[in-house]
């Protein structure tokens, strides 16, 4: 049993990471404040391919793994 990240799941860890830190973390706060839907955010995640990560991707989601 491999208990090690691959390459690719670091960088995909790394990118949504970075992703929360740039874009959603700036913003939280008055999200909660506000209680409004952040509707710009979610497309930005989904274009990211952050919404449907075990999805297969001819069910049109990212096609990764649970570690991912």
């Amino acid at each position: 049993m491999r208990l090690e990240l691959t390459r690719d799941q670091v960088d995909y860890q790394q990118s949504v990471s970075q992703f929360a830190a740039d874009v959603l973390a700036p913003r939280a706060a008055a999200i909660d404040e506000t209680d409004q839907y952040p509707s710009d955010l979610v497309a930005e995640a989904a274009a990211r391919g952050l919404l449907g990560v075990i999805v297969p991707t001819s069910w049109g989601g990212s096609g990764r793994d649970y570690v991912s």
